[in-house]
């Protein structure tokens, strides 16, 4: 793993983890398991990314 993150959008990140986060929340109302897992496995690497993202924002990389 690199750890360069220069190339990667902050902003197009959050928006994608707070899309990730919805359609979880929608598959929990409606129950649906296939739609709970898809998006749980999707938020856990793009929340990961956009940690590294940040934390390297922050570190002037």
């Amino acid at each position: 793993m690199g750890g360069n993150t220069k190339d990667i959008s902050r902003n197009m990140y959050i928006v994608l983890v707070t899309g990730v986060a919805l359609w979880f929340i929608y598959g929990c109302l409606k129950q649906d398991l296939p739609i709970i897992l898809a998006n749980a496995v999707t938020f856990i690497f793009t929340l990961s990314i956009l940690y590294f993202k940040l934390k390297n924002d922050a570190k002037g990389e």
